[in-house]
């Protein structure tokens, strides 16, 4: 494939999205686009965030792939993924159930190998503050699961250690984003010149 698909995950409020957004603001280099992973713009999107269950984030995923990520690929395209499977892979304990691990296995040929893996992180109590903020701006990320985060912080200590287990078993090109006390625009540029190395490279 002649374009670079570079995945960027983290827990919800580690500044993935507002850094990916700043970033292709920065670079100004039109063949750098943000692909969104699990969005409710369509009837099925709506109907897996009414109905989550793994196994349809995971089917979701293989449809994104083949329907829109190869095909930007092969028209060199640098993809910046908000979100790829291993966003499904931290959900626990549903990754553990027998007919997610066996549906894993038999979709990943199509899942696409990230040619960089970009983890996100913050501190715990600036993801909880984040999360709050975006629920009084009314924002997307104010929905029950976030809510059930703020409540529980806990629950974001378990996804980070699930996303901390999947960043140290990853052979390949990785970088991290430690957010915590920094402005989006200092983030934006470390994520653009991770952009720039990958676009260098053989």
């Amino acid at each position: 494939m002649r374009g670079r698909f570079i995945v960027c995950e983290g827990v919800d409020g580690s500044g993935k999205t507002s850094t990916i957004e700043k970033a292709i603001m920065l670079a100004q280099d039109n063949r750098i686009i943000m692909n969104k992973g699990f969005s409710r713009d369509n009837i099925w999107g709506s109907y897996i965030n009414n109905h989550p269950r793994s196994w349809l984030y995971y089917l979701d995923m293989a449809y994104d792939t083949i329907k829109d990520i190869r095909p930007r690929l092969r028209k060199g395209h640098i993809i910046l993924q908000d979100r790829y499977v291993q966003s499904i892979d931290t959900y626990v304990p549903d990754r553990y159930y027998f007919h997610n691990k066996v549906l894993r296995r038999i979709l990943n040929p199509i899942y696409c190998k990230p040619y960089a893996y970009v983890m996100f992180t913050a501190s715990l109590e600036e993801i909880v503050d984040r999360l709050l903020r975006a629920e009084e701006l009314g924002k997307e990320i104010s929905d029950k699961y976030h809510q059930d985060l703020v409540k529980n912080p806990a629950k974001i200590l378990v996804r980070n250690e699930q996303y901390d287990r999947i960043y140290a078993s990853y052979q390949g090109n990785k970088h991290i984003i430690d957010t915590t006390g920094k402005t989006t625009d200092r983030c934006a540029e470390e994520l653009v010149a991770i952009i720039r190395g990958c676009e260098h490279a053989s």
